[in-house]
């Protein structure tokens, strides 16, 4: 849940492609996107929107695994560091599935409630998949 590396953005990318029936294929020059961004000029308002506003609370979720997913590193340039709801029109046009959905999205914010729920969620999927695929001879 505390994982805050980048190795598991890609496999919970992969099992959720997988989970969907989706086919799975890692393109070149991809960067790990934070959904609320780590810096910027508007990051004190986008911290207070996400509930956030503690630079100590901010540090805690701000690189967790459900602040990120993988999205081409040409629209993660054209992205910046905004909000959520101006960043996920550029999320529909990737070719990562996590990205898209998320793109589709109703919600217009993403805030420290979505980091916690999608952070259970990827971890459970990552478990999941580990103890559900370990055979022991």
């Amino acid at each position: 849940m505390k994982y805050e590396g980048n190795i598991l953005v890609y496999l919970n990318e992969y099992l959720f492609t997988v989970e969907k029936f989706e086919p799975y294929k890692v393109y070149p020059k991809i960067d790990v996107e934070h959904l609320i961004p780590k810096s910027g000029r508007n990051i004190k308002a986008i911290r207070k929107d996400a509930d956030l506003e503690s630079l100590e609370t901010f540090n805690k979720y701000i690189d967790l695994l459900g602040n990120k997913t993988i999205l081409e590193a040409k629209i993660n340039r054209e992205l910046g560091n905004d909000w959520f709801r101006t960043k996920k029109e550029k999320y529909k046009e990737s070719k990562y599935l996590l990205a898209r959905t998320l793109g589709d999205s109703p919600k217009e914010m993403w805030t420290k409630d979505d980091i916690e729920a999608a952070t259970k969620k990827a971890c459970k999927r990552i478990i999941d998949f580990i103890f559900n695929k370990l055979t022991i001879e």
